[in-house]
């Protein structure tokens, strides 16, 4: 696994360390000094980036995309590539860690990047359709001719 993946890896892990609060899976404090160094410095540079990252918990991460903005603002900004290559330096130091990114970045990266929830895409469909008026001739093999749907207007 490529450095940088583990860099994200940790980066998500301080995000889910911070929301569980579990004293037993500890990422070490240097780890987790230099991760919000890295973690501010990625709002400022890729904000988007750190969102998705900060949203963990919440949302599927897109991994490829997080480590590809990683990797793209660490060669545009040496400051940054700094901040990534004392993680890195940090995470081959210590095997156990190590081996719990990896575990970490695993799971991650087995998880779909987009949510299949369809109570949420029914709403936001509902949303969509809400105040229009949909008309038109057949519908479907049904024989029916000339329905209409009350609201805002498409024409069929």
């Amino acid at each position: 696994m490529e450095p940088v993946e583990l860099t994200v890896a940790a980066l998500a892990a301080l995000i889910i360390t911070k929301a569980t609060e579990k004293t037993g899976e500890k990422l070490g404090e240097k780890l987790f000094e230099q991760g919000g160094t890295l973690l501010q410095q990625l709002r400022r540079k890729s904000p988007q980036t750190a969102l998705a990252i900060e949203k963990v918990n919440e949302t599927p991460l897109d991994w490829g995309k997080a480590v590809i903005d990683v990797k793209e603002t660490a060669k545009s900004d040496p400051e940054f590539a700094k901040v990534v290559e004392d993680v890195e330096a940090t995470i081959i130091e210590d095997a156990h860690l190590r081996k719990r990114l990896e575990e970490i970045a695993t799971t991650i990266k087995s998880q779909p990047a987009t949510v299949n929830n369809s109570a949420k895409l029914a709403e936001k469909i509902n949303a969509l359709f809400q105040g229009t008026t949909i008309t038109g001739g057949n519908v479907g093999n049904t024989g029916i001719v000339g329905s209409t749907i009350e609201g805002g207007t498409f024409n069929i």
